[in-house]
């Protein structure tokens, strides 16, 4: 529901916000249903924040010859088994939040020869040639690589991948942190290879409160976007002390996820099914991210909203001052 109030910008009346049976005094809502300044928040190429980069993930297009399903990965391994070597696992929006299995053929240049050497991978090789020869400029482009992905970007080490499309039901959003073997297509963003605190940022209210709030949308689901809603956070510098505290919360969420083996991410972030060991480690992470801002607790998501916003503005002007 949308409601929309119009009124002479001159007028000195007094506005309220209201939220539920409370009725807030506000000096200016603005665009975004808060009392501060008239602004919008814009994409930022990169981090403003002093964060690491976040990357999409891996651009296929390829036709669909280099991903399999479950069973046509079982019967290229029937055909061939040589093909094992050049399978992966692969993971987006849907494989990390329901437990898809899902597994892309991955061939890096110095094994090609080898793997053309395989008759069902030299077919789907050439089936991919096709399709790009035939296809947009971005795929015309890289059809005399038609043995990988248009973009083939993996981890050192291991890596954390955000969902690009989630329910805004959620009171936090499901974070994934995946091995080097496992490949990130383009319906996620991930971080490589960096320090487990920043799981505890994204997985935290404070986060996911601001990307609610500045995301596009897909109906009632939330529209993930480094540009916008990771590049813009605004997030205070970390001490040391801070960083191993907030790595010990991550810890801590891992270690309640493992209790449920049988549970899907979607079932574990369900807020009406959450598992309470889950819920109160995720509220211990919370305390400790708030405190991070401000050693005055919040009294709500509208004040963690309006405490950032106003970072934000501190943010943006120190960057022109840049």
């Amino acid at each position: 529901m949308v409601i929309i109030s119009l009124g002479n910008i001159s007028d000195n009346i007094q506005k309220y916000i209201y939220d539920g049976s409370l009725r807030i005094p506000a000096k200016n809502i603005n665009p975004y249903l808060i009392d501060g300044y008239n602004f919008i928040v814009e994409k930022a190429k990169v981090p403003l924040n002093g964060f690491h980069k976040m990357l999409g993930g891996c651009q296929a297009r390829e036709g669909g010859h280099l991903m399999l399903s479950d069973s046509e990965k079982n019967e290229l391994l029937k055909k061939d088994i040589r093909v094992e070597k050049f399978i992966l696992p692969m993971v987006g929006s849907n494989e990390l939040m329901y437990r898809i299995p899902k597994w892309c053929i991955w061939i890096e240049d110095n094994d090609l020869e080898e793997a053309q050497n395989i008759s069902v991978l030299k077919d789907r090789i050439e089936k991919v040639k096709k399709h790009r020869v035939s296809g947009n400029s971005v795929e015309r482009t890289f059809a005399n690589a038609p043995w990988k992905f248009v973009t083939t970007k993996r981890p050192k080490k291991n890596q954390i991948i955000i969902p690009a499309v989630t329910t805004s039901a959620r009171k936090y959003i499901p974070i994934g942190l995946l091995g080097r073997s496992t490949i990130v297509n383009s319906l996620a963003y991930c971080l490589f290879d960096s320090e487990l605190y920043y799981f505890s940022i994204l997985s935290s209210a404070m986060h996911n409160v601001w990307v609610k709030t500045v995301s596009g949308r897909l109906g009632d689901a939330i529209r993930y976007s480094s540009n916008i809603c990771y590049n813009t956070f605004p997030f205070p510098n970390l001490t040391e002390k801070q960083k191993e505290s907030l790595t010990t919360h991550v810890y801590n969420i891992l270690a309640e996820r493992e209790k449920y083996p049988e549970k899907t991410m979607a079932d574990l972030y369900d807020p009406d099914k959450m598992p309470e060991g889950l819920r109160e480690a995720h509220e211990y992470l919370d305390r400790a991210i708030d405190q991070v801002y401000r050693s005055k607790p919040f009294e709500s998501d509208e004040d963690r909203l309006t405490h950032l916003f106003k970072l934000y503005e501190e943010m943006i002007t120190n960057e022109v001052k840049k």
